[in-house]
């Protein structure tokens, strides 16, 4: 059992200062992190249709991903492995082992599966990640789940709506809650033990309507990744998923996946309707055009300066005509591309005018020059450029 131990500091003005600690017992059968079993996985990053950061993929899970989609994993060790498909199949069963990333990738490589380690020097060097506080706060009127260290403080949120009764219940034990005016928090009773696993009901006026679940973790991880993984596996997502989100953009180079209602390498008759699917592997702002050979170019998304360019991460975009009513159809007989690029800050006003004036007929070709001169100068950090070749016959 994990006991919670009410501390009180007086400041340099004589006002008190609560906080509740959790200090675990040294004792046989006190409560330890528990480290789960199997090869679970976090997702960091994904360009496969289905996937978002975030999920897990648990041990057993067939992972999909088409042709030329990417999914970047993270295991509870803080390793982290990038696979892009076509791949079908179950998670490496070696990763859960020390030292078994390069071995993990390894494996699939044999089978003819382009995979990738990262880690390392990279995730080394990455800007400290904004983990789980020191003082969790519970909000009583959200169920949630909640990942605590030996030493972190827990408090209680005061409710939005005050006026009605509220209290903590446990294993049919209830003790009353109550908030002094002006304070926006209380301690956590020093009298309700917490323990791992432990499941809490707030009852708000007579009624249980919110129930918080505790998980008790390891005080040092071997890594802030592997400190991250750990707590989405164990169902912490609200504590963890900013940190996850700037692993991310640390670790993980971003990409785009473009394919179409007739694949990767698609072929069309004149005046054909062309459905085109991108996704993004993180939040970013997405700009496209359709490019023939040696007629020009034209903008298709977004399609005009006042839309959104912005896109969300693992969130399909259709890729519409030169207006958002109308379709893409096949032109004639030759080759076509639609090329796409991602940028971490909005160029709009920075693009080329012809851009957004797509009712003047196609741009020269070299509009698309243009485009990665805009992207490269731009000032931004974080862009992807990715292209789709059709075929019309």
């Amino acid at each position: 059992m994990v006991g919670l131990t009410l501390c009180m500091s007086l400041g340099a003005r004589n006002t008190a200062r609560w906080a509740v600690l959790l200090a675990p017992l040294m004792l046989p059968g006190a409560i330890r992190a528990v480290t789960m079993p199997g090869n679970d996985a976090v997702l960091l990053a994904s360009t496969a249709p289905g996937y978002a950061p975030g999920m897990v993929i648990t041990t057993g899970e067939r992972l999909t991903l088409p042709d030329g989609a990417s999914a970047t994993l993270l295991f509870r060790s803080g390793r982290m492995l990038r696979i892009r498909g076509p791949f079908e199949g179950a998670l490496p069963a070696a990763e859960t082992q020390s030292e078994t990333g390069p071995s993990a990738a390894k494996g699939l490589l044999m089978q003819g599966v382009d995979a990738a380690v990262i880690g390392g020097t990279r995730a080394i060097s990455a800007a400290r990640l904004r983990t789980a506080p020191d003082n969790v706060r519970v909000d009583p009127q959200r169920s949630d789940t909640y990942c605590l260290k030996s030493d972190d403080f827990v408090w209680i949120r005061r409710p939005n709506e005050d006026g009605g009764s509220y209290s903590l219940r446990r294993r049919g034990n209830t003790r009353a809650l109550q908030w002094p005016a002006g304070v926006a928090r209380i301690p956590w009773p020093d009298d309700v033990p917490i323990e791992d696993d432990d499941r809490f009901e707030f009852i708000t006026n007579g009624a249980a309507k919110v129930t918080v679940t505790f998980r008790i973790m390891e005080n040092r991880p071997a890594s802030d990744a592997a400190w991250v993984a750990e707590g989405i596996l164990r169902g912490c997502r609200d504590q963890f998923d900013a940190a996850l989100e700037q692993l991310s953009k640390a670790v993980v180079a971003p990409e785009l996946w473009l394919t179409s209602d007739h694949g990767r390498a698609p072929v069309y008759h004149p005046g054909e309707p062309i459905q085109v699917t991108v996704q993004s592997s993180t939040d970013g702002y997405l700009y496209c055009m359709r490019a023939w050979n040696l007629d020009g170019a034209m903008p298709v998304f977004p399609t005009s300066a006042s839309n959104d360019a912005r896109v969300r991460s693992a969130v399909p975009v259709a890729i519409s005509g030169p207006q958002q009513s109308e379709e893409l159809r096949a032109g004639r007989v030759g080759t076509e591309q639609i090329r796409c690029w991602l940028t971490d800050r909005n160029v709009s006003a920075d693009l080329p005018r012809s851009f957004f004036t797509p009712s003047a007929g196609h741009s020269s070709d070299p509009l698309a020059a243009d485009f990665d001169r805009a992207f490269a100068g731009g000032g931004s950090s974080r862009t992807a450029k990715t292209s789709l070749t059709f075929r019309i016959e």
